[in-house]
């Protein structure tokens, strides 16, 4: 976790581990797991999307 906040340049970059766990985020697994955050598409459902979308935009 602190390696990623030294990345992302996000928060203090001298996090304390503790602060972290009591507040839950030590576990990026579980803190991503009720997020909405995006995540890319399978190759194969993205073209069928796209497909799908290019037909729409023809009038079909």
């Amino acid at each position: 976790m602190k390696s990623m906040l030294r990345r992302l340049g996000a928060g203090p970059t001298a996090a304390d581990l503790k602060v972290l766990a009591d507040q839950g985020y030590d576990n990026l697994g579980k803190f991503l797991d009720k997020t909405l955050f995006q995540q890319a598409v399978a190759p194969r459902l993205k073209k069928r999307m796209v497909d799908e979308f290019e037909k729409i935009k023809a009038g079909c």
